[in-house]
């Protein structure tokens, strides 16, 4: 069979057509494949996303006194109870060392004999009240006061309560208080006690706590109760001792010596 020039033209561009799209579609494969090969291999160059990891809280938990004192079996307040019934009814004297501070060391002399290592100021070096929390405020002990309503639960039984002068009760500025301010004599802390009991109501407040101390003249050693409110006088200090404010608390044991 015979082809003309017409139809061998024809033929000849349908081949060449044919031929080029072969390869323009080689070229595109070719293309697709690289481009997923590359895709491929930098997706498995990203590393795994690690989870962020939690950070660990550890609870700070406070030394107890058999922890201070090293003995397991040693119990703080049986020690201060029994210091208690010894000394209430001693008349008060100051020569006798028998005042609020001096009955104060009383009590400590009689958990010493039970835990010589506990680390409490001696009466050598913290003869008044005043001393007595700068000694607190020099080995880690002592809080200040700064809103005794919302505070009352600093106060437990084994605690040292110091109070100010009933006179200058509306005095105290509670934001400004300094160690310096609160041992300055006539203006600062004047008396001091240690806490035997507490008793909250059922939300955990606390309602009221009694306290072992050296009154004042006239009056023997004994436990008198302090309260959040006195009923008949709505006026007096909250957790005060009467009219003397609550200005700052100490644990009884302070931290071992460094």
């Amino acid at each position: 069979m015979k082809f003309t020039n017409t139809q061998m033209s024809i033929f000849f561009i349908v081949l060449l057509f044919a031929i080029s799209c072969g390869q323009v579609s080689d070229k595109k494969e070719n293309q697709f494949r690289a481009t997923t090969k590359t895709a491929t291999k930098k997706a498995a160059k990203t590393p795994e996303e690690k989870p962020a990891e939690i950070p660990v809280i550890k609870e700070v938990v406070e030394p107890t006194a058999a922890d201070l004192c090293g003995k397991p079996n040693f119990n703080l307040m049986a020690n201060i109870d029994a210091s208690v019934e010894k000394l209430s009814g001693i008349p008060y004297s100051r020569e006798l060392k028998n005042d609020c501070s001096g009955m104060f060391h009383q009590v400590l002399d009689g958990v010493r004999k039970d835990c010589p290592k506990a680390n409490m100021p001696n009466i050598d070096v913290a003869r008044s009240s005043r001393g007595i929390a700068g000694w607190y405020a020099k080995n880690g002990g002592l809080e200040i006061i700064r809103d005794p309503t919302n505070q009352g639960d600093l106060i437990q039984p084994g605690v040292v309560m110091f109070y100010g002068h009933g006179k200058l009760a509306d005095k105290y500025n509670y934001k400004t208080m300094t160690i310096d301010t609160l041992t300055k004599q006539g203006t600062g802390i004047n008396h001091v006690s240690i806490v035997t009991e507490v008793s909250r109501d059922e939300n955990g407040v606390l309602q009221s706590y009694k306290m072992f101390h050296g009154r004042n003249a006239g009056k023997n050693a004994g436990e008198t109760t302090s309260r959040r409110v006195y009923e008949r006088h709505p006026e007096l200090s909250v957790y005060g001792n009467w009219a003397e404010p609550w200005l700052a608390i100490a644990n009884v044991m302070a931290p071992p010596k460094k």
